[in-house]
């Protein structure tokens, strides 16, 4: 969580590794209000729904950081 009026530029990547056939990683950036976040989530490999708990966790955490500055949600 960063404040300020500075720009970044930012690159996401991510890597599925050598013993998974997909990637389960989730990551998120954007800005809320005057605040600048990113929000990475590893995925569980090897489990039946890693990918959708990488993704719930991004999720929940910028919707909960959302409602705690009472800017709503994100989309």
């Amino acid at each position: 969580l960063r404040k300020g009026r500075k720009k970044w530029t930012l690159g996401l990547t991510s890597i599925r590794g050598k013993v998974r056939s997909r990637n389960e990683d989730c990551a998120m950036a954007f800005e809320l209000g005057t605040y600048q976040l990113l929000i990475l989530a590893d995925g569980m490999g090897g489990t039946s729904y890693g990918k959708e708990a990488s993704r719930l966790a991004v999720y929940g955490v910028s919707q909960s950081l959302a409602k705690s500055m009472g800017l709503g949600g994100v989309a």
